[in-house]
């Protein structure tokens, strides 16, 4: 009997089981790991951050994103962009499954900043498999092999009002299994206030809101994300502290943390807690590493007996000074 239409249901809610995996290894758990919480969304890889310097700083960026951290952690960081930025990273996570991103991030002469990003998940190969049955006895055959992918592609603008920014972005997201292939529009939604007389900034995002992703009959949810943090600045701008609480809309409120530390003019230690992180213990590390207008960034995330993971990530500015921070 050849593989039916509900046995490829199935194959594409396996593929959310794998997609479920890698998030519980890089980010985030699938909501049926945390207690207190059930479910499981469609398009986790959304909850993937941008480049490796989040990833080291446990991806507390709500109040500290600017540039090509904004558009994944919070628009309004898109107003206080100075220059162009352009940054690209990759990661190979669990098995063969590939991640990697791309930005650009481009601030007017008159007001607020545009910016453009795609990120990518490659599944890597999947076995194709018929089945037979024989009285009560059912076997299977591999017949081939078979792709997936995820790709999400956004615009978004950012602009401060004084010292309040405001940013949306705006993303088309797809997801492929095979021949079956779902898409959706998404949207995220993002303020910060940088105090005036202080070296704090706080800030408040909503990401991921939009319609459903379908396929066949079966619709499943984005990962809809409430986050609000703070980011301090100590000691002259050497050290920088972010805190922050995460609420998805499925699972329980987790507390992201990250600290840097400028060592030298060229090198930036950082570290982080993502209370997310249930395999370990949640702690990640990594640097910065200041090649005049290019920056290095690397993360470091520890998995216990499932291996350490490692972020890499390029960021070039360029182009000249077009709008100051308040």
């Amino acid at each position: 009997m050849k593989l039916s239409a509900a046995l490829k249901r199935n194959r594409i809610q396996r593929l959310g089981f794998v997609s479920g995996l890698m998030v519980l290894l890089l980010t985030a758990p699938p909501a049926a790991a945390r207690p207190g919480t059930g479910g499981s969304y469609s398009a986790e890889f959304l909850r993937l951050g941008t480049g490796a310097y989040g990833a080291a700083m446990g991806d507390a960026m709500t109040a500290a994103a600017t540039g090509v951290q904004a558009p994944h952690y919070n628009p309004a960081g898109l107003a206080w962009t100075v220059r162009n930025e352009a940054a690209a990273s990759y990661q190979n996570l669990v098995l063969d499954i590939n991640y990697g991103d791309l930005v650009f991030v481009h601030p007017f002469r008159t007001a607020g900043a545009m910016s453009a990003e795609v990120k990518f998940i490659d599944y890597g190969t999947i076995e194709r498999n018929t089945l037979t049955t024989a009285g009560l006895f059912v076997s299977g055959q591999r017949v081939g092999d078979f792709g997936a992918h995820d790709l999400a592609a956004s615009l978004g603008y950012g602009r401060a009002f004084g010292n309040l920014a405001v940013g949306a972005n705006i993303k088309l997201v797809t997801s492929k299994l095979d021949d079956a292939s779902a898409t959706v529009l998404a949207g995220d939604f993002g303020l910060q206030w940088a105090f005036e007389d202080y070296p704090v900034t706080v800030g408040a995002t909503l990401k991921n809101f939009g319609t459903k992703m379908q396929f066949d009959v079966k619709k499943e949810s984005l990962p809809l994300l409430g986050r609000a943090g703070a980011s301090f600045r100590l000691f002259d701008d050497k050290m920088l502290v972010n805190l922050e609480v995460e609420k998805a809309s499925k699972e329980q409120a987790a507390i992201l943390m990250g600290v840097e530390y400028r060592v030298v003019r060229f090198l930036d230690l950082r570290a982080g807690f993502d209370d997310r992180n249930e395999i370990q213990n949640g702690w990640t590390a990594g640097l910065g590493a200041h090649f005049g207008d290019l920056d290095f960034d690397y993360a470091f995330i520890p998995y216990g007996v499932l291996g350490n993971n490692h972020r890499v990530g390029l960021r070039y500015r360029f182009g000249p000074i077009r709008t100051r921070r308040p």
